[in-house]
């Protein structure tokens, strides 16, 4: 019974691990068009929190600390599509706390949320400590190509898609924004020994409506 108990606790949280998945799968497949003259003004800032809330069980399974840097209260308004908008950070969050580190660290996994305005623009971080992205990768763009995943991706059996970047990038830009990754070693480590923990951030950039 002991036994079965433990398998059926482990099969529950790969069922809750992988239920994100199933949503973004099934809105990305549900996805329209992104039109520019549809584009309507948004506060951001409650859609990056709805982003964020959705994972927070998520984040819980896989004891990773999310900690929002930013007033929440700020008022910065975008002209977007509220539900594709929402779906990118979604995926980058979910990103983030899925590849945070969690080998025998002496903290726990962390990602850091930022957002600040900045001039005509409100640039977004995304920032973890944990699974590095290969620098080729990063440089050839491979990472943001449909249906691929980064070598050092499947650490621990990861699951995972390979559509979330690509469709991050791929509304961000129909938003007139950028999307940008970086991914870099710490604590003086070497940038192409992989076996230990990078800090990985998603920098998006959005023009703050007129």
């Amino acid at each position: 019974r002991l036994t079965s108990m433990i398998s059926l606790s482990i099969s529950l949280d790969e069922l809750n691990e992988r239920i994100p998945d199933f949503y973004y799968f099934r809105d990305y497949l549900r996805r329209g068009d992104i039109v520019q003259q549809e584009l309507k003004p948004h506060n951001l800032v409650p859609i990056l929190l709805d982003a964020t809330r959705f994972l927070e069980e998520f984040a819980a399974i896989r004891r990773v600390d999310v900690v929002l840097q930013f007033n929440q209260r700020d008022n910065i308004s975008v002209l977007c599509h509220k539900n594709s908008l929402n779906r990118a950070f979604h995926n980058l969050l979910h990103n983030a706390i899925k590849y945070s580190w969690n080998k025998g660290q002496d903290r726990q996994p962390w990602v850091n949320v930022r957002l600040e305005k900045k001039g005509d623009n409100v640039e977004i971080i995304i920032e973890n400590w944990g699974v590095p992205i290969r620098r080729e990768e990063l440089e050839t763009g491979l990472v943001f190509q449909f249906g691929k995943r980064g070598r050092e991706s499947e650490d621990r059996g990861r699951s995972g898609t390979g559509i979330g970047l690509y469709d991050a990038q791929d509304i961000i830009t129909k938003h007139g924004g950028t999307l940008r990754v970086t991914s870099e070693p710490t604590f003086g480590n070497l940038p192409d020994i992989y076996t230990n923990p990078f800090i990985t951030r998603a920098l998006i950039t959005l023009p703050v409506a007129k």
